[in-house]
């Protein structure tokens, strides 16, 4: 039997916090949405999804993108906040979770894009960002 210290477990936690967002992203997602191998496109306006969300008659699509966004990131978030505060205790502790979310959306996005699998978005970055620090 493997025992692992308290350190290791943590960091299996993390990844695998990781590992989620990208089998969402990438398998979940494409079995839900009908998209095109080589279509990709992107979207560079920010709070394009909040403003539709109460212009657009189809505001219910908006209200969904928004929170799955959110909803997404909230466990890597609360993951990486105990990991660093627990082995690193930075000074800045909502800085770092900050601005690790919003490497890891920006990751995502390019990823996205990259391989022609979704629409990248800015709002997909704020959203995703925003989730990491709830």
């Amino acid at each position: 039997m493997v025992s692992l210290t308290r350190k290791q477990a943590h960091t299996i936690l993390l990844i695998s916090t990781l590992l989620l967002i990208l089998f969402f992203t990438f398998i979940v997602r494409e079995t839900f949405e009908v998209r095109h191998v080589g279509s990709r496109g992107i979207m560079l306006i920010p709070f394009r999804e909040l403003y539709s969300l109460f212009t657009s008659p189809n505001h219910s699509f908006y209200f969904w993108q928004i929170v799955l966004n959110i909803l997404l990131f909230i466990p890597f978030g609360f993951m990486l906040s105990c990991y660093l505060y627990k082995y690193h205790r930075p000074k800045h502790l909502f800085l770092s979770i900050l601005l690790s979310g919003l490497f890891v959306s920006f990751s995502v996005e390019l990823l996205q894009y990259v391989t022609s699998r979704g629409f990248t978005e800015i709002d997909d970055v704020i959203n995703n960002t925003f989730g990491a620090m709830i």
